[in-house]
């Protein structure tokens, strides 16, 4: 199992855990003051653009994919900001996860298409919001590791 920064959640003695590895972008707009966040129509619940690795997928090659699928967009992906893990229960699918994200800066650098993610949304969120208003952990972990490393810093080079 891969060295994780963290690892947040508490991992159930009784219960199973599906591991999940995932991939996730930090996109801030020009100003840095918003990011990019997708909502799920049916929780309500915020998260970062990305999802879980399939098949032999990459990691690069799996955010490539997330963010055409969720935000129709070609991206640019940037530094690795780091990696943490996640105990967690998921009432939508029952199933306990323990999901492995991996977080990279990215930028978007064309929509290409329309989201083919139909119970999800996105948009621009204050930074200051998505720190609060992310359901999980790790999410928000990541968007304060990224905005400690990008403040002065060139996230792309």
């Amino acid at each position: 199992m891969d060295k994780f920064e963290k690892i947040f959640g508490e991992k159930k003695t009784d219960q199973t855990y599906t591991d999940r590895p995932s991939v996730y972008a930090i996109i801030f707009n020009e100003t840095k003051d918003q990011i990019m966040i997708v909502q799920s129509l049916k929780t309500g619940n915020y998260f970062l653009p990305g999802g879980g690795m399939e098949d032999k997928e990459t990691k690069e090659q799996c955010l490539h994919r997330e963010a055409l699928e969720e935000l129709g967009c070609k991206i640019e992906i940037g530094k690795y900001i780091g990696s943490a893990g996640n105990y967690f229960y998921s009432p939508t699918y029952d199933t306990y996860y323990f999901m492995i994200g991996y977080f990279y800066f990215a930028r978007i650098i064309e929509k290409v298409q329309e989201s083919t993610e139909p119970g999800e949304t996105y948009g621009w969120m204050q930074t200051s919001e998505a720190m609060k208003d992310l359901i999980h952990a790790h999410h928000k972990w990541a968007l304060e590791k990224a905005w400690e490393d990008q403040n002065g810093n060139d996230c792309f080079t």
